[in-house]
């Protein structure tokens, strides 16, 4: 990892490195603190969507990614709802230039990150490992088979995380967690802002929302992952 001065990953910082992934983006603010950037100015991304996927609330209604808020009870399933409680992400200037973008012969399309998780074959996989003839869920046809897989530019870094922990996005059901952690691990993880949740605040509030703290990418990273 490099040390960048800024959030579109220019001008490098006092030739600082770190071992860690390849791609990946280290900012720091003003306050001198650093962070992981989900938008690596290559766009590699973690667990978002982009602002223009859509999903469904409760009364039928539809809404973009980016008009999401806190509380609003999304689709999780065909007969499922549940209430957004936390965001692991949600940076609406930010530019991803390596989405999937995942065509079902359905005519269905999911736009998501690469190592976000997604209902393949029965089990949780990260978008970046999908394969045409894969099978994934859907909420209108139950399942559809993978067509094609592009990688595309997007706007946008939204992560919206259900109590359930799953959502539906554009129709196709996915998981709101990422491959860098395993979801039982990070569904755990997220028990205590849950319970926060219910009382009625947060204990994370927008911490997480455009960058992600280095020494929780520090963590995430000595723990078991799902790649």
């Amino acid at each position: 990892l490099t040390f960048y001065n800024s959030n579109d990953c220019s001008g490098q910082f006092e030739n600082v490195r770190l071992s860690g992934s390849e791609g990946s983006c280290i900012v720091r603010n003003g306050l001198g603190a650093t962070y992981e950037n989900c938008n690596d100015g290559g766009g590699s991304g973690g667990d978002c969507f982009p602002a223009d996927a859509i999903v469904e609330l409760r009364d039928g209604s539809l809404k973009r990614m980016d008009e999401i808020a806190t509380g609003d009870e999304v689709r999780v399933s065909q007969e499922e709802f549940s209430e957004v409680f936390f965001w692991g992400h949600k940076d609406a200037d930010a530019v991803s230039t390596k989405y999937v973008l995942v065509s079902l012969a359905s005519g269905r399309t999911i736009t998501l990150s690469k190592n976000h998780l997604i209902y393949a074959n029965d089990k949780l996989t990260p978008a970046k490992q999908l394969k045409i003839g894969d099978v994934l869920l859907e909420t209108a046809s139950g399942e559809s088979v993978v067509a094609r897989i592009d990688l595309v530019t997007k706007r946008g870094l939204y992560n919206p995380h259900t109590l359930h922990g799953d959502i539906v996005v554009d129709g196709v059901i996915a998981s709101t967690h990422t491959a860098l952690m395993f979801p039982a691990l990070s569904h755990m993880l997220l028990a205590i802002e849950r319970c926060a949740y219910r009382l009625g605040f947060s204990l994370f509030g927008s911490v997480f929302e455009t960058e992600r703290p280095a020494i929780l990418t520090a963590l995430m990273g000595a723990l078991p992952s799902a790649k």
